[in-house]
């Protein structure tokens, strides 16, 4: 397919210039009502049946949190190109719950079964609570849900999930609070029915790591966790066993932003 035109629409989605717009690569593919004001945090998947997915975060601001104009808060938009790209389909509403539904990942499993994670923000009398959930489709994107499912609570999601090849999924999550931050994941055995508790990546690093973790696969069965920091330098760790232990993070020589590995 062609790439440069997927992620010049994927940046223009994400409301940046991209670098080849000025060879007529460029093209905006979510503009109107559903789609909102303000649309950031882009990701896309192609389908087994060769759709391109784009999810989005749609609101009216960086935060979009319920008022009288968006009485539910941010969304999470799609749009779909079944031709590679060329021409999209008009933004539709994929999930709006009635809180802040933000930083939608797309990805396919094995089976088919089409996984967009997001996490909201919940207000509450003590504090802005943070929720990892996940919305599912089995006829490739076409409907949704209808519910979501709460993953992990007091964690934020910026990742896909990633299957590994003895079907266990696993998802980046990370943790900031009272001036510290570190990542981590979660797995699921079970086809994404149940998740473990938050396995920490980075806690004693002595790095501020607002992670916004990913994970890949290595071709020698090492698992990569990449880590931002809006501190320092990006920080990586590895795991010989599918998530369950961890490296210490370490850092690499250069800064890094939300990481998405392929």
């Amino acid at each position: 397919m062609p790439n440069r035109l997927l992620i010049a629409a994927a940046l223009t989605l994400g409301g940046l210039t991209p670098l080849c717009a000025q060879d007529n690569l460029h093209q905006v593919i979510s503009r109107g009502e559903a789609a909102g004001a303000y649309q950031a945090f882009p990701d896309a998947c192609r389908t087994k049946e060769g759709d391109i997915l784009a999810v989005f975060y749609a609101g009216y601001g960086h935060v979009s949190t319920p008022n009288a104009e968006w009485p539910k808060g941010g969304r999470i938009g799609m749009v779909r190109s079944s031709d590679e790209g060329r021409t999209w389909t008009a933004p539709e509403v994929l999930f709006d719950s009635d809180q802040d539904d933000r930083d939608p990942h797309i990805a396919q499993m094995s089976d088919g079964t089409l996984i967009c994670t997001y996490f909201t923000l919940v207000p509450d009398p003590a504090g802005t609570k943070l929720e990892s959930r996940m919305v599912s489709s089995t006829d490739g994107g076409r409907t949704w849900g209808p519910e979501s499912q709460l993953i992990v609570a007091d964690w934020a999601v910026s990742a896909p999930v990633r299957e590994m090849p003895d079907g266990t999924y696993i998802l980046g999550v990370y943790w900031e609070r009272d001036g510290a931050a570190w990542g981590g994941v979660v797995r699921s055995t079970d086809r994404g029915a149940t998740w473990s508790q938050p396995i920490a990546i980075g806690k004693d690093s002595g790095a501020y790591l607002d992670a916004e973790t990913d994970v890949i696969l290595l071709k020698d069965g090492t698992l990569l966790a990449a880590l931002r920091s809006s501190k320092t330098v990006l920080h990586v760790a590895t795991s010989q066993d599918l998530g369950l232990t961890w490296t210490p993070a370490y850092a690499t020589s250069f800064p890094g932003h939300c990481p998405h590995l392929n």
